[in-house]
């Protein structure tokens, strides 16, 4: 998984839902994170993870005002089911 396979996915209409095109952004930073183990390409994958963090809490936000804690509801379902996912593999 790349950002260009992400935009890709993205373009297609693959992601589901914004839990799924989340959870390949993560991927793509843990990768990073996991085979450069530092120096500049870690740095950038941190930065643009944390710009990543502050945007999608801004949205999640805007999404509970908007619908109140339906929004929640749909996020702890989703947490529940990738962890679940996981610890099956």
């Amino acid at each position: 998984m790349d950002l260009s396979l992400l935009l890709q996915n993205l373009t297609r209409g693959v992601y589901a839902d914004r839990f799924a095109f989340r959870d390949d952004f993560k991927l793509i930073i843990s990768n990073a994170i996991l085979y450069n183990q530092s120096g500049p390409v870690v740095d950038e994958a941190l930065a643009i993870d944390n710009v990543f963090d502050k945007q999608w809490e801004r949205t999640e936000s805007t999404l509970r005002r908007i619908n109140g804690p339906a929004a929640d509801a749909h996020s702890l379902s989703s947490a529940v089911n990738l962890t679940s996912s996981c610890s099956s593999s």
